[in-house]
């Protein structure tokens, strides 16, 4: 199980990650009319995650930790577009 820990471990830092961008999207860019922003970034973070899954395929990298670590960068770059923008608009 100590292979477990490590996946836990990583897949943890997506409970404050996760509430972050929910805040920064659905709290703060729909609620001041920014929905054009907020579905932009619910795109490009798919397209990200898409070619980044195509990069782990083709280099035969496909593994469970892989994945999470990709999950969480996926989640990383979305709630930075939105945190950008939420400064962009004075609205954090």
């Amino acid at each position: 199980m100590l292979h477990a820990y490590k996946l836990l471990y990583v897949f943890g830092i997506l409970i404050p990650l996760t509430g972050i961008t929910y805040y920064l999207g659905s709290t703060l860019l729909v609620s001041f009319n920014y929905e054009k922003h907020f579905n932009i970034s619910v795109v490009f973070s798919t397209i990200f995650y898409l070619i980044m899954s195509l990069c782990l395929y083709v280099m035969d990298e496909i593994t469970m930790i892989n994945l999470i670590y990709l999950i969480v960068f996926t989640e990383l770059f979305t709630a930075s577009y939105r945190y950008f923008y939420c400064k962009k608009f004075n609205i954090l």
